[in-house]
């Protein structure tokens, strides 16, 4: 394959994508972890919609993971 991502999984892109998002905004890799701080000279506007897109991306993360789990996909909502 030419390119790394395109042999990536859903979830795999979906971290990748919310790890990306959380440097720009100086937060923690660990996509457990909540977005707290704004970095000083950014926009509330911005700052909020990079947090919203980092969400968006680790909920998509870890539902795909969810879905590959014995006995839990079941439980999960048809969100996609």
């Amino acid at each position: 394959m030419p390119y790394q991502s395109q042999g990536e999984s859903l979830s795999d892109r979906a971290m990748r994508k919310a790890r990306r998002i959380r440097g720009k905004v100086d937060a923690s890799m660990n996509l457990m972890e909540p977005i707290w701080t704004k970095p000083k000279g950014m926009h509330w506007k911005t700052f909020e919609q990079l947090k919203r897109q980092a969400v968006n991306a680790e909920q998509v993360s870890l539902y795909e993971i969810a879905k590959r789990l014995p006995g839990l996909a079941e439980h999960l909502p048809d969100i996609f």
